[in-house]
């Protein structure tokens, strides 16, 4: 039995900027953990809020696993500077809804990192490495003992329908802003059809990589009539049919992001 999936996705109209750290959630809900020891807090990096040095991972997903005695694992996927490193770390929560780690990682420093709590299990985060000339913003997740499963193992099988609403891009024009894609995955090729102004018809050349038992991310190479350009798309799922997912196209060139549900059909 052939299973179908298909991700509507409707992407926020709003652009994280640095106001959004502010947040105005109520101070007597407490949101932050008081400790992280056993989660993990998986960080979608937008590179259109962001600043990176040379080596630094710009695009898709960082996962900071934290176990007892201060210690930390950090990884990651999607584009080839991510690395897979150990680290030392402390945790102090600031107040309900912030908190601050502050960790040596021992293949790229010293960084802090700012978490802002939308809800217990996410909000968007500010990171930042010793010399300030890397700074990385975006969404991220928690994780923990008690998460459930919910992305899925592979995509050969299964149809994507994305959603588009809103992009960034220092393009004046000639990409999608508000149109559908229908995406077909087999075992390692593609298909996509585009429905709205500016959308195209391709194919890909695409891996997909369960990073979590929330997240995945899915780096492709798209082919059309006129280009043949890469893009790398982190999934994060709240439910087993539905969630949210960013694009960075062509690195950087157009960032894409949105929301989805998900769906099985026989």
């Amino acid at each position: 039995m052939k299973k179908t999936i298909v991700l509507a996705l409707t992407l926020s109209t709003t652009v994280m900027a640095s106001s959004a750290f502010a947040k105005t959630t109520s101070c007597n809900t407490v949101m932050a953990p008081a400790q992280v020891a056993h989660s993990q807090f998986n960080l979608h990096i937008d590179a259109s809020q962001s600043t990176f040095a040379p080596g630094f991972a710009s695009k898709g997903l960082k996962i900071h696993a934290f176990a007892e005695q201060g210690k930390l694992n950090i990884s990651g996927s999607g584009g080839n500077d991510h690395v897979n490193s150990d680290g030392l770390y402390s945790y102090h929560r600031l107040s309900n809804t912030h908190a601050i780690e502050q960790s040596v990682s021992f293949e790229k420093g010293a960084y802090t990192v700012d978490y802002y709590f939308d809800d217990e299990d996410s909000g968007v985060f500010k990171q930042v490495y010793s010399g300030g000339q890397t700074v990385i913003q975006g969404d991220f997740s928690v994780e923990n003992k008690q998460t459930e499963l919910l992305a899925p193992e592979s995509l050969a099988g299964y149809t994507v329908a994305l959603r588009i609403k809103h992009t960034e891009s220092v393009l004046p024009g000639g990409y999608p802003k508000d149109a559908v894609v229908i995406q077909r995955y087999d075992v390692d090729t593609m298909t996509g059809r585009g429905f709205g102004k500016d959308t195209v018809n391709f194919t890909g050349n695409y891996q997909f990589n369960r990073t979590s038992k929330t997240t995945a991310v899915e780096q492709n190479l798209q082919i059309t009539e006129n280009f043949s350009l890469p893009y790398i798309m982190t999934y994060q799922f709240e439910t087993k049919n539905s969630g949210t997912w960013s694009q960075n196209f062509a690195d950087g060139l157009i960032i894409f992001s949105g929301s989805f549900d998900l769906f099985a059909s026989e």
